[in-house]
């Protein structure tokens, strides 16, 4: 038996036929599923459960009984698989709103005015999910806002365990908000590509999970995660000319397990225009030459960290600087 064996509910909502319909949840969760159950530098989770809304008529799904049913389905399987260690982590991208700062109503499909219990309580699935005592860490990642709507409380699990086990005891939990206490949380089109929406916390979360958040050798630790989202969501919300959006963050953790394997680099790819002929420099922050070569022997596939950097033609004098954040897909830099 594996000594340690992860789980996974990632859910995206798009579709809110009674409400305000979001662009970027099902992007994200998506992305999010990619993390976990990546076995070379993510999460390399056993199962994860990916639960989407729908665009076909009627959109009914999901509501609170797909995610209870998604969650028993690891608890089953947990309670079999002889694990030592275990983490489970919970994703929700859709709408929410939090009349109490220790709770957020996480919104279901069919969420209205009228439909108001058509939500998760975050705080009542943390208690049930800690009280089974089958995973040593509970993680929780929440992009949705945290706006007050009278009457928008969430429920708790159908299938709560009537008391905590024993083995409880040792569950440790984090808990991110993509904002804090009675503010939204913002989506925007992503820089380049009007037709990708993201949500700014969830980007800032994955840059992290990739390489951003990495202090030293390999992999992200809670606390570096938790300080990386505090500092780049916000930064990402002011590109979009969005402002206010600061996550809150709950280590419980106390720097245990590492999320993921990444590096502190990850791989650019350098396409030169053809007007560029001649010897061009890539040089970091510190003007430290990285490369140097002419321009006819690129595109150039370069690893790099977390700066800023500039490219310079030396014959013309025309230079480029751009920012770079470690990421799953890379980028792109053209000059």
């Amino acid at each position: 038996m594996s000594s340690q064996l992860d789980y996974a509910v990632v859910v995206g909502v798009n579709h809110y036929p009674w409400f305000r319909p979001l662009r970027g949840a099902i992007e994200d969760a998506l992305r999010v599923r990619e993390w976990l159950v990546d076995k070379e530098r993510g999460g390399a989770v056993t199962q994860c459960e990916l639960i989407l809304s729908s665009k076909e008529p009627p959109p009914e799904k999901p509501l609170n009984a797909d995610i209870d049913t998604a969650i028993q389905r690891i608890i089953d399987a947990a309670r079999v698989d002889g694990a030592a260690e275990r983490r489970f982590y919970f994703y929700f991208g859709g709408h929410g709103f939090a009349n109490m700062h220790s709770d957020v109503a996480l919104c279901m499909v069919r969420w209205s005015k009228v439909y108001r219990g058509c939500a998760l309580s975050s705080s009542k699935y943390t208690s049930a999910l800690v009280n089974y005592g089958l995973f040593d860490e509970i993680v929780f990642w929440l992009d949705c806002c945290r706006t007050s709507e009278i009457g928008g409380e969430g429920q708790g699990p159908w299938n709560a365990p009537p008391s905590a086990s024993p083995d409880a005891r040792r569950s440790r939990s984090f808990l991110a908000h993509a904002t804090s206490f009675l503010n939204p949380a913002g989506e925007s089109a992503v820089e380049g590509d009007a037709s990708v929406v993201r949500g700014h916390f969830t980007q800032a979360l994955l840059a992290g999970l990739w390489g951003g958040a990495v202090k030293d050798g390999r992999g992200v630790s809670p606390a570096g995660l938790k300080e990386y989202l505090q500092k780049e969501t916000p930064l990402i919300a002011q590109e979009a000319k969005r402002s206010g959006q600061i996550p809150e963050v709950i280590d419980g953790l106390n720097g245990s397990r590492l999320f993921g394997t990444a590096g502190i680099e990850s791989e650019v790819e350098i396409v030169f225009q053809k007007e560029r002929s001649g010897e061009v420099v890539l040089e970091d922050s510190s003007l430290n030459v990285l490369k140097r070569g002419l321009a006819a022997t690129g595109p150039w596939r370069v690893s790099l960290r977390r700066d800023r950097y500039t490219l310079r033609e030396l014959s013309t004098g025309v230079q480029h600087t751009f920012s770079f954040r470690p990421t799953r897909e890379g980028q792109r830099v053209r000059f």
